[in-house]
């Protein structure tokens, strides 16, 4: 059976936009993940037309089709797996809605694993740039894993990547291997620092044909503003989707640095992911994605850094022999 040539499909919902964002992949176990457009780049790669694609993505139901058919189609439908029951209305209920998401972060020691360990592998598509100029691009899996002192260890997975060395004279305090923050739910400022933060606008839904509770949230004070949601599922209180922005902050942070003094304004932030039970009966991180937008100023120049960042969560049968600091692996 023939190879097929590269091409690109568009992955899109019920009102045809296109959903940034999907993880596909490939039977042999090779991914990719769309764009802000919706749009799936299929590599050089030698296929077969029997091969098939995974479709998945934390809102929507994962589909499965043949390469074939994904070609010929050129747009992919995802239906969504997100079902709205409608506005809670809270004077009229005994529950107290805040305290409910108040016990659910309470209990994340109870529900939730440690996501970095040796048993999951990240499928990863990273980019970092400096004023639309790539300045590391990676696509593969890593592995994490921890030693007695507490320090992240990452080890590459049938990877791909071009790193320019001249990255470390332009990132400062916003690391690209930063992203990592992102997996563990207990990372998350709203979780870590919720005391800082109001919760309203609560909504029955079903989250992958489960029942769920959604709720919106924001800062209380504007400055360093950040507002977003979350899905709580009903049935052990687990936090099981999160998505926010951290509003634009002029002087974001302000260091010294052997360059002189560098002012960081934040120009847009931007991070979703979810997290499932596993077989071992705790939730772990699932997939998700953030954006990070800069603007460095230094000597009375400035330019402009942005990470992005899409990742995947799948059990790694592999254990990788050699390993390096997280602060390494962009090295």
């Amino acid at each position: 059976m023939g190879s097929l040539l590269h091409a690109s499909i568009r992955v899109v919902d019920k009102k045809e936009r296109g959903i940034e964002g999907v993880y596909v992949q490939f039977d042999s176990g090779k991914f990719t993940f769309s764009n802000k457009y919706g749009i799936v780049e299929i590599a050089d790669e030698t296929y077969t037309a029997s091969d098939s694609l995974t479709f998945s993505h934390l809102n929507f139901k994962t589909r499965r089709l043949s390469v074939k058919d994904a070609l010929e189609s050129k747009k992919i439908l995802l239906d969504s797996d997100v079902k709205q029951l409608g506005e809670v209305v809270v004077s009229n209920v005994t529950v107290n809605y805040e305290d409910y998401v108040r016990e659910a972060i309470q209990k994340i020691s109870q529900n939730y694993e440690y996501p970095f360990t040796r048993k999951s592998i990240y499928d990863i598509d990273f980019l970092f740039s400096v004023d639309n100029t790539e300045f590391i691009s990676y696509k593969g899996g890593m592995v994490f894993s921890i030693d007695r002192a507490k320090k992240l260890y990452v080890s590459k997975v049938n990877y791909q990547e071009n790193i320019n060395p001249a990255w470390e004279d332009y990132v400062f305090d916003r690391k690209p291997y930063s992203f990592t923050t992102i997996v563990h739910i207990a990372s998350h400022s709203v979780i870590y620092n919720s005391k800082k933060f109001a919760f309203y606008d609560y909504k029955e839904m079903e989250y992958k044909g489960k029942e769920a509770l959604k709720v919106s949230f924001k800062t209380k004070k504007e400055k360093y503003g950040q507002s977003g949601t979350m899905i709580i599922n009903k049935e052990d209180k687990a936090i099981v989707q999160l998505s926010y922005v951290i509003h634009p902050v002029k002087n974001w942070i302000v260091e010294k640095t052997k360059s002189g003094l560098v002012k960081t304004s934040l120009q847009g932030y931007y991070v979703e992911s979810d997290y499932v039970k596993t077989d071992r009966g705790k939730y772990n991180f699932n997939s998700g994605r953030e954006r990070i937008l800069l603007e460095v100023e230094v000597k009375k120049q400035s330019f402009s850094t942005l990470c992005e960042t899409y990742l995947k969560r799948k059990d790694n049968l592999q254990q990788p022999k050699t390993r390096m600091l997280k602060e390494q692996v962009f090295e």
